[in-house]
């Protein structure tokens, strides 16, 4: 019986700490959402990567910025070198708009960091000058 008591003296004490951490988590959320400053820049290009067979890759360039979202329009991209068979690296194409802006809500992970909500997942940050893209399907 008192290997019993134990197991079940663990195990509710588990519970407990896992209650406090989830806990602290929604609480550091808060503060970080109430004392949240938008990092993210007008004309700054953000880009998604998707695809089953091939890397298709869609650049988007924020026109305003809010609170905590941002409005972003679809941007042209331009092949800067080929890399093989139906497969080339491309860039944006600075203010090449191709569509309507759209509105995009700005996210603070588990870590608090911030991102932006595309259709597929998080918006990438463009953080070098050309990204590998494939055709294959």
């Amino acid at each position: 019986i008192d290997q019993l008591n134990d197991y079940f003296t663990k195990w509710y004490n588990s519970i407990e700490k896992a209650i406090e951490a989830e806990q602290a988590q929604k609480e550091a959320l808060k503060n970080a959402r109430q004392n949240f400053v938008n990092p993210f820049k007008v004309g700054q290009v953000l880009y998604d990567s998707w695809g089953y067979d091939q890397t298709n890759i869609d650049f988007f360039q924020i026109v305003e910025v809010g609170k905590m979202s941002v409005k972003i329009r679809p941007i042209s991209q331009i092949m800067t070198r080929a890399a093989g068979f139906m497969c080339e690296y491309v860039k944006p194409a600075i203010d090449e708009f191709t569509g309507e802006e759209s509105q995009k809500r700005v996210v603070l992970d588990s870590r608090l960091q911030p991102h932006v909500s595309g259709r597929r997942g998080w918006l990438s940050t463009l953080d070098r000058e050309e990204i590998y893209q494939s055709h294959y399907a």
